[in-house]
């Protein structure tokens, strides 16, 4: 119960800082989320890549018009 209280606490000093000082926070976010979207996309980029270069190895690795084995002839 002490986390509660002190989650209620946080959030009503958070509203009334935002409030408060609306220009400020204003400003911060206008510096903030730019960063935060050239981070995202350094970061979507780098998974694209890694997927697609894992992609192209696991292709290179499999024979070509090879299928893939069936269940049919197995019994569980």
């Amino acid at each position: 119960m002490k986390h509660f209280y002190v989650g209620v606490i946080a959030l009503v000093l958070g509203v009334c800082g935002v409030v408060a000082w609306w220009d400020e926070f204003g400003d911060f976010l206008r510096g903030f989320v730019p960063v935060v979207l050239i981070l995202l996309g350094i970061a979507a980029i780098g998974a694209g890549i890694r997927k697609g270069s894992s992609t192209a190895e696991s292709e290179d690795a499999q024979e070509p018009n090879a299928s893939p084995p069936s269940d049919e002839g197995q019994k569980i």
